[in-house]
This record gives structure tokens, sequence and C-alpha cells, in this order.
């Protein structure tokens, strides 16, 4: 593979890369829950705007009722850090369904991994108060979120890969 080609697959990877800035999927699959409940799906974060969207998670539990879609998020993430859902927007949430998840490091663009903040021992529980800024709090999180990456960067990837190969057989 000579130089030039080598450069060229080299930006192309960069590219990738950058492709893939904003905004990320993060998946709650890696969570766990001390109360045996379990909890599933994601959500879409950009970092840049600090804004949530394309909320699913399913929240099973043992209540009555369970399992429970949350589709809203009801509280600014204060920097990437801070995440309350509920199952619905709502003037008053009290006794909604709230999964209340708190990260040790900011949410990024860049995507990864982000480990449950355990001292804050945020889970699940129902909302106690309208503004739901109190709710029983029947499990705690452990684990961490994760990104998925998205079809585009996947794409991206593999023809980049495919171009490094390319190349690398034209010069053998």
């Amino acid at each position: 593979m000579n130089i030039r080609s080598m450069l060229a697959a080299m930006a192309l990877a960069a590219t990738c890369l950058a492709a893939h800035a904003a905004p990320v999927r993060w998946s709650v699959d890696g969570l766990s829950l001390t109360d045996g409940s379990a909890v599933a799906g994601g959500f879409t974060y950009d970092a840049s705007l600090d804004l949530v969207s394309d909320i699913s998670i399913l929240l099973t539990t043992g209540s009555p009722g369970s399992p429970f879609t949350l589709t809203n998020q009801f509280y600014p993430t204060v920097g990437g850090t801070y995440f309350l859902f509920t199952e619905t927007a709502a003037a008053d949430y009290t006794g909604q369904t709230t999964l209340w998840i708190t990260v040790s490091n900011p949410l990024t663009d860049a995507g990864g991994t982000a480990p449950i903040n355990l001292a804050n021992g945020y889970g699940w529980g129902v909302c106690s108060v309208p503004s739901c800024t109190s709710a029983s709090n029947v499990g705690d999180l452990r684990g961490e979120l994760f990104s998925v990456p998205t079809p585009g960067s996947l794409a991206l990837a593999a023809v980049a890969l495919l171009g490094a190969g390319g190349a690398r057989r034209r010069t053998a």
C-alpha cells in the first residue's frame, strides 16, 4: 500500500468518525435494577443542543400495570448527566411511573459508555407530587449506558475498510 492510498484511507476513516458527531442513540439495555425489575430500549441525545428525543424505554416491574412504556422526558438534562423519564407528558405527574438516570460523566456526541452514578441511588418509582420532584424509589440502577452505532456510521466505516483493502490489493 503506497503512502497516498494509506493517507486516503485514513482520511476516509476520519470522516466516518466525524459523521457520528451528533446526535447519539443511547441504550439502557446495560442497566439493571436492585429490585429485579428490567429496563430496555433507549433514547437519542444531542449533547451540542442538550436535547433528548426519540425516547422508547420499556420498564418491566412486579407492579400492577407493568410493563410501562416511558416516552417523555420531563426535566432538563443538567448538562448531560441527569435524565428523568415518565410515561406521558402531563401537567400533573402524580401516580406516573418514572425512571431517574444519573451518569457519572456527561453524555457526549462522541458516544461510548457512561456508568451510572451510584452515589445518587436513582432508579424507578412512582411520582408522588405533581412536578415529580419526589417519587418512591423502588429499585436503584446499576450498570452503564452505551451508545448504539447508527447505520450511516457503520456504512461509512465499511466503505473505509473496503477502500483500504482495495488499495492494498492493487499494490500487491
